[in-house]
């Protein structure tokens, strides 16, 4: 639980760092709730993600031997999957930064 859990943690810093350099090359933010927080700058991004986290991933914790979905998923295997899905994300950030796209989107 605690490799998940510093994953998870690097992944949400790093996410935060490649969104703000896309945001930069002329990206927007599709995520409504981070829209709002990006439209305040980069400061009210920032502390609006670490919050976030900071109270999401305590709450996970607390959890984390309940069940959810009708007692199908345990939230503890919820960790792994965020982690999975900030991997794909940040992979598809990489693209995109690697790709320079931005630059050919008219």
């Amino acid at each position: 639980m605690l490799v998940s859990v510093s994953l998870l943690l690097l992944a949400c810093l790093l996410h935060r760092a490649m969104t703000l350099h896309l945001l930069a090359a002329g990206a927007s933010e599709i995520n409504p709730l981070m829209r709002v927080l990006v439209q305040g700058g980069p400061f009210s991004f920032i502390v609006g993600k670490y919050v976030l986290t900071a109270i999401g991933l305590p709450v996970l914790l607390i959890f984390k031997n309940h069940y959810i979905l009708g007692g199908r998923l345990r939230v503890d295997y919820l960790i792994p999957i965020f982690v999975v899905a900030y991997t794909i994300l940040l992979a598809y950030q990489a693209y995109l930064l690697r790709f320079d796209y931005f630059t050919l989107v008219p």
